[in-house]
């Protein structure tokens, strides 16, 4: 249990610095990569420990039997060279890999390991404003990790520290320095984040009238925040030949009907690897002649959409992503403590604006609401450890000692389930 911690602690202030703000210094570019193939074998090597959470494991192995299934099609199909499979299937691998994986590690975290993975967090965000001062410039494309950063570190602080009034404003004070990055995306993820904060006091219940206006109004808002980009690319700009994501996301439709039902495969379409090997379907549907997807060898906007990679694994891959996505909302739906259960909300939601924008999903950029995401799953879990454990014998110190390690991750263990509106 300490050795998990200790390397999960060690992999949270790697990563951060790595990738998301420094990701673009010189042999800083496939560390993400790394971290990724690191995390698994860890995860593989730790099966079995008593303290990790042995659900995840048979959802684990089916998707990486479904992997391994698309890499197989993929090859048989050859829409593109089998160069382009093994690339896109390194950016595939990584998120799914990077949530399994935290949630099986389960992480028990003490106090001065919290506080280092603070601080690496707080010291990277400040870092990061002197390191880039071309935020102030609206449209870089830098003040997209930093928004990404900010929130990220907002949410660890908040689940990280102690529950308290203080603790959530200073959240919110971090979270406003991502509004330096004037990104879109980043208002609406702002504004839910302050709703979450500080004005939902019960959970989400969609059979209460009260509640789906609530939810009706935060979507307004988040749609308003960002709307000059939402009406450029999907309301006005869908009759835009010329803008790389209508585009885009109009072939995929098509791709998804002429590949049915398993897609173009790895390498096919949308992705970095279809851009990198340049993929014929670029010009099967009248795309290499669009700006910014019109070369091969490198990546433009080629992946500037996040559901042109529904293409790849066409109507039954998509199947199994709504699947995927239902499951954790219902294991949201039943996280005990508030604070796990608004930092896992927020986490999916930071997802769900993101798949709107870009591939920042597929990328290290995303694995820090995948990893949040990941611990907060494990909160009821760990609750059920401890309320066994206290029933064969609470007397045992060791087993208490086990309780106060639990309770330094942030456990209210006497929390009761909130009311419904």
């Amino acid at each position: 249990m300490n050795n998990i911690a200790r390397f999960f602690t060690i992999y949270w202030c790697i990563y951060f610095p790595t990738c998301i703000a420094y990701n673009d210094l010189p042999g800083f570019s496939s560390i993400d990569e790394v971290m990724t193939g690191i995390i698994v074998i860890y995860t593989y090597a730790m099966k079995g420990i008593y303290s990790t959470n042995k659900k995840p494991w048979k959802e684990f192995n089916f998707f990486l039997g479904l992997l391994a299934f698309y890499i197989v099609y993929s090859l048989i199909l050859g829409v593109n060279v089998p160069e382009s499979v093994a690339y896109d299937l390194i950016q595939q691998v990584r998120p799914w890999s990077v949530i399994y994986c935290t949630w099986i590690l389960n992480p028990l975290f003490t106090e001065k390991q919290k506080r280092w993975m603070s601080g690496t967090m707080l010291l990277t965000l400040i870092t990061f404003i002197f390191y880039h001062p071309e935020l102030a410039n609206v449209g870089e494309y830098r003040n997209a990790p930093f928004g990404q950063l900010a929130i990220c570190t907002s949410m660890a602080w908040y689940l990280l520290s102690d529950k308290s009034k203080k603790n959530a404003i200073i959240a919110a004070f971090i979270a406003v320095v991502g509004l330096l990055g004037m990104k879109f995306k980043y208002y609406g993820q702002f504004g839910a984040w302050m709703f979450l904060l500080f004005y939902m006091k019960k959970r989400f219940n969609i059979k209460s009238m009260k509640i789906v206006w609530q939810i009706s109004i935060l979507v307004f808002v988040v749609v308003l925040l960002g709307w000059e980009r939402f009406n450029a690319y999907y309301v006005e700009g869908m009759d835009n030949e010329q803008l790389a994501r209508p585009m885009i996301n109009r072939a995929t439709w098509e791709i998804l009907w002429d590949y049915f039902p398993f897609g173009c495969g790895f390498g096919g379409f949308g992705t970095a690897a279809a851009a990198v090997y340049y993929s014929p379907l670029w010009k099967v549907y009248h795309l290499d002649n669009v700006w910014g997807i019109n070369y091969g060898g490198s990546v433009g906007f080629h992946c500037d959409s996040f559901f042109g990679w529904f293409a790849e694994i066409g109507f039954f891959g998509v199947y199994f992503f709504v699947v995927f996505w239902k499951r954790r909302a219902q294991e949201i739906n039943k996280i005990v403590d508030d604070r796990f259960y608004k930092v896992a909300i927020m986490s999916f939601f930071c997802m769900f604006i993101e798949w709107f924008g870009d591939q920042s999903f597929f990328s290290g950029k995303g694995m820090g609401y995948l990893m949040l995401l990941g611990l907060c799953l494990n909160a009821n879990f760990n609750q059920n450890i401890i309320d066994e454990e206290d029933e064969d014998n609470d007397e045992d110190a060791p087993k208490k000692k086990r309780r106060r390690g639990l309770i330094h991750l942030g456990f209210n263990f006497k929390a009761k389930i909130p009311k419904r509106l």
